[in-house]
């Protein structure tokens, strides 16, 4: 979960997926699919509070947000 955290940081600092892959954080596949749900989750509000552990880990049917059922899960939260 801390890397999810790290790279949301990043991002909410302006960081790019490619900044977060080469810093070795998380791939740049990944880091777009954590950017879309820190979208949809408004997680990259600079304004508002970083999310909870529980809260990120919420959204991840396995932990992951590249896993499968990850369109499965979003389709069914976005309903």
């Amino acid at each position: 979960m801390f890397q999810y955290r790290q790279a949301l940081v990043r991002m909410r600092q302006g960081d790019s997926d490619r900044q977060i892959a080469d810093a070795r954080i998380m791939g740049r596949r990944t880091a777009a699919r954590l950017r879309e749900l820190g979208t949809e989750h408004r997680w990259l509000d600079v304004a508002g509070p970083m999310p909870a552990h529980e809260a990120i880990a919420a959204v991840f049917p396995d932990g992951h947000p590249n896993a499968p059922g990850y369109g499965h899960f979003k389709l069914l939260h976005l309903n």
